[in-house]
């Protein structure tokens, strides 16, 4: 089997563990979980997956899916201590960058990228495997442990006609 594509972000054992209960879903169904975010609080737990699927009726299913093997591991793992609220979503146009392949297929793309010394939207110039991103207006590299969030920025295209 492969070795799965670790994410940028720094994730808490709970996610991790979410994660590898996942992933034969993941695998089994041919889509990629390309962020997770645990929210709400205590009593009312929240799970947000951004899961790339080829379509939105096929996220349905895959919905059903994912509830059923979380509903099982939580109760041998005990993440959440009674009813929790699951949400599956599909990135969107403005998709989260979370793992180095993301950024290797936004090369040439209006990023939004996040480190400590701000915030810079430009054309992401490159992306490489060991020394991170480089942006356009700017050229220096950003490691990958510098970034704290980033997402492609879609742009629709010009109208060739004005009204």
């Amino acid at each position: 089997m492969a070795q799965k594509e670790k994410f940028l972000k720094i994730l808490s054992p709970i996610e991790e563990q979410i994660i590898d209960a996942l992933e034969p879903v993941f695998a089994m169904e041919n889509c990629e979980l390309v962020d997770i975010k645990i929210g709400g609080s205590k009593v009312n737990p929240s799970l947000l997956l951004y899961v790339d699927k080829p379509s939105l009726g096929e996220l349905g299913a895959l919905s059903r899916l994912v509830s059923d093997t979380l509903d099982v591991a939580n109760n041998e793992a005990g993440w959440f201590a009674g009813a929790y609220h699951l949400e599956l979503s599909s990135p969107g146009l403005d998709r989260p960058l979370t793992k180095k392949s993301h950024f290797m297929k936004a090369v040439r793309e209006m990023v939004r990228v996040k480190t400590a010394q701000g915030t810079r939207k430009e054309i992401l110039q490159e992306a490489h495997e060991d020394r991170g991103i480089c942006l356009e207006q700017e050229p220096k590299w950003v490691a990958w442990q510098e970034i704290q969030d980033a997402r492609v920025i879609y742009r629709f295209p010009k109208s060739s006609h004005r009204r």
